[in-house]
């Protein structure tokens, strides 16, 4: 091998390297912001991770998370749900297994969308939602509760009687209703 040819070796190798170490960092600083949270129902075995960002004077909805859009639910890496049952889930069964979690939120309705892919991070660097729609399980309509105080961290909270998931930020708050299949 030429001379030339190590070195360009090299330098691929270390900013390959510098760009890991970046990317890490990145990663680490933006959970100090949004930190990952998880809600669970060990029974009968349902578990929902995701970034929780604060509303810190924004306006959310229709703002920073522009309506009639895909978002990837929570901040950093995209939401990930995963089940040990079959769920029926509106006229849908969600099959054991862990999909990411999407949303396309509006003032009225949210669209509520389960995608069998993993994806690194939620979005490009272009700042478009990371989803590639053609690994969407299925989707399911629900409708927005207006709530009366804020709720400045977003939150998903699982709930089993009734089983249900509900994700409430600023002063919206949507459920999904599910049981077991």
């Amino acid at each position: 091998m030429s001379l030339r040819f190590k070195i360009i070796v090299l330098l691929l190798v270390i900013l390959t390297a510098a760009g890991v170490v970046w990317f890490r960092k990145m990663q680490a600083e933006t959970r100090k912001h949004s930190p990952v949270q998880t809600s669970t129902l060990a029974e009968p075995g349902i578990e929902v991770m995701y970034c929780s960002p604060g509303v810190k004077g924004r306006a959310i909805f229709g703002g920073l998370v522009p309506y009639n859009e895909v978002w990837r639910t929570g901040a950093n890496e995209p939401t990930t749900f995963d089940t040990k049952v079959a769920l029926q889930i509106g006229d849908n069964t969600l099959e054991p297994g862990i999909y990411t979690l999407w949303t396309i939120p509006g003032e009225e309705n949210w669209q509520v969308i389960w995608n069998s892919s993993m994806y690194p991070w939620g979005v490009s660097w272009g700042g478009k939602p990371s989803r590639k729609p053609e690994k969407d399980v299925f989707s399911i309509t629900v409708p927005v509760a207006r709530l009366t105080e804020l709720q400045e961290q977003f939150e998903i909270k699982l709930t089993s009687e009734p089983l249900q998931m509900q994700l409430a930020w600023e002063n919206t708050s949507v459920t999904v209703p599910m049981s077991l299949k």
